[in-house]
């Protein structure tokens, strides 16, 4: 009778059809023999027939869970591109026998399903055993940055560099990095490091963004052309010169520009308005961003009654109460809605569309009501005090928008001011600050949408916000406003350093260095003495 080691050695002797006879005739006096199972299956994989091979693999991992056996169930999921359960016997198989290769193969199964902190995890491992080859450093990098751990990123990029003096794309990828950590100086010599090998389209894409926030707006306007030489049909890089011209008031360079960023958003909406009357059409507007710039450019809604019978709006979810309060006359209704209507426009393009420029924004002391009744029902229950009333909003999206964001505690000298009452309107403290400061009344149960933080707003004396969509809101209803901006702030306040054309009510409050907000607060602190 044939033996199992027979069937291995013609196996090794690349004799296939002489092994799969043998193999098969071991499995069939030992068919729960779990090593002729998985060597049968390896056979059969290496013929390509994964997932015949996976059937196998499986048997003798029930049979015995060992990590070579998983590690083969592994790839053979891997071969039919099923990431998911292959990672998962990966993984099985690295905790019963950590090896480097199983540790390869995870870090390729994450980074397909986009599980990147995982994948980041298995980098850290590799890179801690020694394993400091080119290839890993540039992926390790990547992984690091998607997952946002821009620290680690930024140390693989700084050795790609190391060992590529040439390498022009970890420079710029450094330079990245060093931005998101919100050290510009460093960024900007990576910047220029990159361009300096090799002319390319992220470094003066990146370079001509950093240069807006360095208030270098010539520079940065020269930088994104010299871009769009390279990917002239770039939306990212579109967008970047619109901004960057919208900051210094060229409205009709801004719009050209700017007006390319999301070609796919606009396919999706027939019949795009151009200006022209139809009295007797369905004008459907849509958006695109967030909360805040739905609340900032609703103001332009009021002027288009004129040119069609009847208005429809896509908002947020959080927002159609609030809309359908303010807009009577107009159909609210959500992305999930299918409305019937004949022409399309986006929100923010109705004043380019309408010719509005930036030298006659509609600034009314206010543009949208609270619900009266709402409003009344906050201030019984939770704003009934002779103090003076001040809300505090200081954290948006940290992933997105990290600059704009400051902790509560640097905000603590405000707390010891005497006669006043504080309200956090910070709906999501998901790093739980408001936690150190009971003193601090949390009104986060209460703001169920927009609707009902426009109520709390009209019961304030005084908002303090960063940049976020509530600053939108409380200018909107001429709330008396603070507006905390970091030094490089968006290109809508423009180069405003104290009160803005889009509301009256608001106050700027600009950092005069990046990343200091110690002069903010302290100018906040004076500013709420004075109430």
């Amino acid at each position: 009778m044939s033996t199992l080691e027979q069937a291995v050695q013609f196996h090794r002797d690349g004799k296939i059809e002489e092994a799969r006879k043998i193999y098969q005739e071991v499995l069939k006096a030992e068919p729960q023999n779990a090593t002729a199972l998985n060597l049968y299956g390896v056979l059969i994989l290496q013929s390509g027939k994964a997932s015949d091979a996976r059937i196998y693999f499986e048997k003798a991992v029930k049979l015995n869970p060992c990590a070579a056996f998983l590690e083969n169930l592994g790839f053979a999921y891997f071969c039919e591109q099923n990431f998911e359960k292959s990672a998962l016997y990966y993984e099985e198989a690295f905790s019963k026998e950590p090896t480097l290769a199983s540790a390869q193969q995870l870090i390729i199964c994450y980074e397909k399903i986009n599980r990147f902190q995982d994948a980041a995890r298995f980098c850290t491992i590799l890179l801690e055993n020694g394993q400091n080859n080119l290839e890993l450093i540039r992926r390790a990098g990547k992984i690091y940055n998607n997952c946002g751990q821009y620290d680690k990123a930024l140390n693989c990029y700084l050795k790609s560099c190391e060992i590529d003096k040439r390498d022009f794309i970890a420079m710029n990828n450094a330079g990245l990095m060093y931005e998101r950590l919100l050290n510009l100086k460093k960024a900007r010599e990576y910047y220029v490091k990159s361009l300096k090998i090799k002319e390319n389209y992220e470094a003066l894409h990146n370079l001509g963004v950093l240069s807006r926030k360095e208030r270098k707006f010539e520079d940065s306007i020269k930088l994104l052309k010299r871009a769009l030489l390279h990917k002239p049909d770039n939306t990212e890089t579109n967008t970047s010169l619109g901004m960057t011209y919208f900051t210094i008031r060229d409205f009709e360079n801004g719009c050209k520009y700017y007006r390319r960023r999301n070609p796919e958003l606009k396919k999706q909406f027939k019949n795009e308005w151009t200006g022209e009357k139809h009295p007797d059409s369905t004008l459907l507007i849509y958006y695109e961003g967030g909360h805040g710039d739905q609340l900032m450019f609703c103001r332009y809604i009021k002027f288009l009654h004129e040119y069609f019978k009847k208005i429809k709006i896509l908002v947020y979810p959080g927002l159609v109460e609030l809309f359908r309060f303010n807009f009577p006359g107009i159909e609210v209704y959500t992305f999930e809605d299918n409305p019937e209507y004949d022409y399309s426009v986006n929100i923010m393009e109705i004043h380019y569309i309408l010719k509005m420029d930036f030298d006659h924004i509609p600034s009314a002391p206010h543009y949208l009501r609270a619900d009266p009744v709402k409003a009344v029902e906050f201030s019984r229950r939770i704003f009934n005090t002779p103090k003076k009333k001040v809300g505090l909003f200081w954290q948006g999206n940290l992933r997105v928008f990290k600059n704009r964001a400051i902790k509560l505690e640097q905000l603590s000298p405000l707390l010891s001011l005497q006669n006043i009452e504080f309200y956090s309107f910070q709906v999501e403290d998901k790093l739980n600050q408001i936690a150190k400061f009971p003193q601090v009344i949390n009104l986060a149960p209460e703001l169920k949408n927009f609707s009902d933080t426009a109520s709390a707003l009209m019961n304030l004396d005084v908002l303090i916000t960063i940049d976020s969509a509530i600053v939108h809101l409380a200018g909107a209803l001429g709330i008396k406003t603070y507006l905390m901006l970091p030094y490089a702030s968006e290109w809508r306040w423009f180069s405003e350093t104290k009160t803005t054309q889009w509301y009256p009510s608001v106050e700027i409050f600009k950092q005069k260095e990046a990343e200091n907000w110690a002069d903010v607060v302290k100018d906040v602190y004076n500013a709420l003495q004075k109430l």
